[in-house]
């Protein structure tokens, strides 16, 4: 039996549009997305047998009561994909899954523990699949788990699955905020925008300037970049939930450099100048609001990672 601990990272959007509908039906998107230092810890280990079978633990809190250890969970749908489709792997895989990123935050925290989970097993099958057929597979599993395995800077096309990497060279400080008791329902959000965009101009949405903000990535322009991030959401989900708009005016106030909702929420990450500035923006917003998490965090240059 081997072990192996895999790291695997959280995810934000700065930007986020909805372009039309997919032939299947998804709501097309293009988003800009930025993978985080915030990360879950799994640890992997692998018996070969005749029978598949998996087991998923955690003692972490932040698991908490809604984290499945049953076949819902992402790691289990990503050990069955796998086999389906790399010579019918069988055997026991045992995953210990330490929690940092928060669940159900729009973080993408489920489908970095997929994304994770193909990479373990590839290793564990002497590394059967490159890289693009791992992201083609994780694609079938859901449409963040590409980005989660390569990570950095990258443009997510069509259901957010189509990568083109961004050579940033700006490093970005953060504070993740996310209320403790808030979840907010994907399925919600979509069906939210589609009503509001019957009666308001999709250019009154908070709209981004992907291309202009992946220039000003790349360029080294924190400033002008800052001005193109956006998230066509927003303005329902703040309507919808006010307390989520004061957290986030708040922030700037205090001197956040900017403050937006990440995906389809309830979290939200402010963009600070420095590690320092986050720790002070945690303190105040703590102070301020009750049940409120606030993660301090940086971009990072790469998705799941095997630790060495």
């Amino acid at each position: 039996m081997t072990e192996i601990i895999v790291h695997s990272p959280a995810k934000l959007n700065l930007t986020f549009e909805i372009t039309g509908l997919l032939p299947n039906g998804y709501h097309q998107v293009q988003t800009l997305m930025q993978a985080i230092d915030l990360k879950d810890e799994l640890t992997f280990s692998f018996q070969p047998g005749e029978k598949k079978q998996i087991e998923i633990t955690t003692e972490s809190q932040q698991a908490s009561g809604d984290f499945p250890l049953d076949n819902s969970n992402l790691i289990a749908k990503a050990f069955d994909l796998f086999a389906e489709n790399v010579n019918g792997k069988s055997g026991k895989l045992s995953v210990r899954v330490n929690k940092n990123v928060p669940i159900a935050a729009g973080l993408a925290g489920g489908s970095g523990n997929g994304a994770a989970t193909l990479l373990a097993l590839n290793h564990f099958f002497g590394k059967q699949l490159s890289h693009l057929e791992l992201a083609e597979l994780g694609a079938k599993l859901g449409a963040d788990v590409p980005f989660c395995l390569s990570g950095g800077t990258q443009i997510g096309l069509e259901r957010g699955d189509v990568l083109t990497r961004v050579n940033s060279k700006t490093k970005l400080d953060f504070l993740v905020i996310k209320p403790r008791n808030l979840s907010i329902a994907t399925s919600w959000v979509y069906q939210a925008y589609d009503e509001y965009v019957k009666t308001t101009d999709p250019y009154d949405l908070c709209k981004p300037n992907l291309e202009e903000a992946s220039k000003h990535l790349e360029d080294g322009d924190l400033a002008a970049a800052i001005e193109s991030f956006g998230n066509v959401f927003q303005p329902m989900i703040f309507s919808k939930h006010p307390q989520l708009a004061d957290i986030c005016q708040k922030a700037k106030d205090l001197g956040a450099l900017s403050c937006q909702l990440t995906g389809s929420g309830p979290s939200m990450f402010a963009l600070v100048s420095d590690c320092e500035m986050a720790h002070f923006l945690k303190r105040k917003l703590q102070d301020n609001y009750g049940e409120l998490d606030c993660l301090i965090c940086q971009s990072i240059g790469h998705g799941a990672q095997i630790q060495n």
